[in-house]
């Protein structure tokens, strides 16, 4: 009985810790603005295209690694936080995310399919 209470206790203390962790969405999405520029050049420049799980990926020569890499997690944050919120899985916002992101792409980006087939807009 004492083990229970404990086990008990310790999933009381982490669920309540959750929101501590947890990072607030606007926070990210301020950072995710403050790089749009840099991202939409790399974008521009072909080094980067934008893939049917609403992430980037490389399409040549990898440069600016860590930004790409930031940018990533911080997508993957905000489609967990919005998947929480909007009761489907994180995959599921990315998947509309990215059908978002391919028809909001300029001229000149390369976008993936959801057939996973790449094309130049």
């Amino acid at each position: 009985m004492k083990t229970l209470r404990i086990v008990a206790l310790i999933a009381l203390a982490s669920f309540l810790a959750l929101p501590a962790f947890a990072e607030d969405e606007g926070v990210i999405q301020a950072r995710m603005a403050a790089r749009v520029a840099q991202i939409d050049n790399l974008k521009i420049k072909q080094v980067v295209g934008e893939n049917n799980k609403g992430l980037l990926e490389f399409q040549g020569p990898k440069s600016d690694e860590a930004l790409v890499a930031a940018e990533n997690a911080d997508r993957i944050a905000v489609y967990k936080l919005i998947a929480a919120r909007t009761k489907v899985t994180p995959e599921e916002v990315a998947k509309r995310r990215a059908a978002e992101l391919r028809d909001q792409s300029v001229a000149g980006v390369m976008v993936q399919l959801p057939n996973g087939a790449w094309l130049e807009k």
